[in-house]
């Protein structure tokens, strides 16, 4: 189709001509959209025309893109639409010396290629640019300057990499690390979306120590949590920055002291921070509900503090006060709910630190459960 890049145009004497042509009826939208998205192939960019070979008895584009539906780019075996549309978008600039640019609209959840041939999805990530204005930015991946993506897309490295993306002038548009698997292709689109990179939450929950000796004769059952807590999105070197404080009020509690049941209450605090990274599991999100579920590990400078209040004189002896300072590993799984600029979820996340107390087992390993509300921006 001529002139589908968008906007709108008035139909020259040539397209006028090209239309007579055709052999069939124009284009109607769908009746039944594709629930899971849609590409839109075009064979030309806005205030462009298609152009038709006599000798080849067709478009251009149509020429080319039957011709690419054997184009394997990432050698996984698999031919997909986009890589298809790539053999025909670089054919067509090349034979048109740049007078023609097909472009295509992608509107699909998720990673996965479309595939017209082959089932195998384990070649080298694509990246690809098909929207006009796009192809102008400069892509930099893993600190290799790959150029902009004037002929539609190219082939990167798998795995985390560093997505650096400026425009004409050289000013960096996004600077971001991204985790690119293989077989599958992304658009450059999608990066240029704002995610947040802040988060604060306060939060609800109870924490638990997993050593039997620990929970019967130290705390007793789980203790209550109140807390805050801050994450900042690949502030350094691509990890995540994350802070946290916690704090447990008076909390009854009943431990066993030589087969006695004694009463207490526990108070302390708990303070956290270190770097970590965290995972979008796409299996267990929902993003039309704005449903997200994720998976992070953090290793963390911990200080923690409790303190015991007996009511019975007798056991005034015992071990009133206690604090833990050392590094701990801290992994969470966490699924949220996800409005612009707030957020709402449940998180349950397991501790593990070697220990210094004077008494108890030689490693803390701690069951957390947490109801989060918080702000992002």
């Amino acid at each position: 189709t001529c002139y589908s890049g968008g906007g709108k145009s008035k139909l020259t004497e040539n397209i006028l001509a090209q239309l007579a042509r055709q052999k069939g009826d124009f284009i109607q939208e769908p009746r039944d959209p594709i629930e899971e998205g849609t590409m839109v192939l075009a064979a030309s960019a806005w205030a462009e025309e298609a152009i038709e070979d006599a000798t080849l008895k067709n478009g251009l584009y149509t020429h080319y893109l039957i011709k690419g539906f054997s184009a394997d780019f990432n050698g996984d075996g698999a031919v997909s639409i986009t890589e298809a549309h790539q053999f025909a978008t670089e054919r067509v600039i090349e034979r048109t010396k740049g007078a023609q640019h097909p472009t295509a609209k992608v509107e699909i959840v998720g990673q996965d290629p479309i595939l017209i041939k082959g089932e195998t999805t384990s070649g080298a990530p694509f990246l690809f640019a098909y929207e006009w204005m796009l192809r102008k930015l400069n892509v930099e991946v893993g600190g290799r300057a790959l150029g902009n993506l004037s002929k539609g897309g190219l082939t990167i490295p798998a795995g985390r990499n560093r997505l650096l993306i400026t425009n004409e002038k050289g000013e960096v548009i996004v600077d971001r690390y991204v985790s690119f698997d293989a077989g599958q292709e992304y658009s450059l689109a999608q990066f240029l979306y704002y995610e947040p990179q802040w988060q604060i939450m306060v939060s609800y929950g109870l924490w638990q120590p997993q050593n039997e000796t620990l929970r019967s004769t130290v705390f007793g059952n789980s203790l209550r949590l109140f807390g805050v807590a801050t994450r900042i999105k690949q502030s350094f070197w691509g990890f995540d920055s994350y802070f946290r404080a916690q704090g447990i009020l008076d909390e009854p509690s009943t431990i066993d002291s030589d087969g006695k049941s004694v009463s207490q209450k526990v108070s302390g605090y708990q303070l956290s921070a270190g770097l970590g990274r965290n995972w979008s599991l796409a299996w267990l999100s929902w993003s039309g509900k704005n449903i997200n579920t994720e998976y992070s590990t953090d290793l963390l400078v911990n200080q923690l503090y409790f303190e015991r209040k007996f009511s019975e004189p007798d056991f005034l002896v015992l071990d009133q006060q206690a604090s833990f300072q050392g590094i701990s590993w801290r992994q969470s799984l966490a699924t949220e709910f996800r409005s612009i600029h707030t957020l709402i979820g449940l998180a349950i996340e397991l501790q593990y630190a070697p220990s210094n107390l004077d008494f108890g087992p030689k490693n803390l390993v701690n069951l957390q459960g947490e109801l989060n509300f918080g702000w992002i921006w």
